[in-house]
């Protein structure tokens, strides 16, 4: 049978923790559970069980709003990480971000190559100099009587 029930978890003894390390985290109190059941047991069966408004159904699409591996209409999760062996395994945010880093990271190799390549030349040139002009300057030492 399906249909609506007008019971909500907190009157069959489920409540979130008020304890903050606790942070949602599901209490149940068996005595108000036990309550329920023997007073409406259809009503709480209806509660989880129900094709539209059960707990169950409610839980369900809130999984495939975020979990979905539908290549069509997938979750927001599977968008963000994507699925490995799916289409979506290289169709994802995560991927093209990561992509974006490597492509990036591969330039700024490039351009560190560069840029040692360049100076590298320059400190050579510079050493070749710096060598001519000692050797001068120890011939002149060397000419006037040094």
């Amino acid at each position: 049978p399906s249909g609506s029930s007008s019971l909500a978890l907190y009157q069959i003894g489920i409540e979130t923790s008020s304890d903050m390390d606790k942070n949602g985290e599901l209490v149940i109190d068996e005595a108000a559970l036990r309550n329920a059941l023997s007073v409406d047991p259809d009503g709480v069966r209806t509660m989880f069980t129900d094709k539209e408004n059960g707990l169950s159904a409610k839980l369900n699409d809130a999984m495939d709003s975020v979990a979905k591996t539908s290549s069509a209409n997938p979750g927001t999760l599977v968008q963000l990480a994507g699925v490995k062996g799916k289409a979506t395994e290289e169709n994802n945010t995560m991927f093209s971000r990561l992509t974006g880093i490597d492509s990036r990271i591969t330039s700024l190799k490039r351009k560190y190559d560069l840029e040692y390549a360049r100076y590298w030349k320059q400190f050579s040139s510079m050493e070749s100099v710096l060598a001519s002009y000692n050797s001068q300057s120890m011939m002149i030492s060397q000419q006037f009587g040094g």
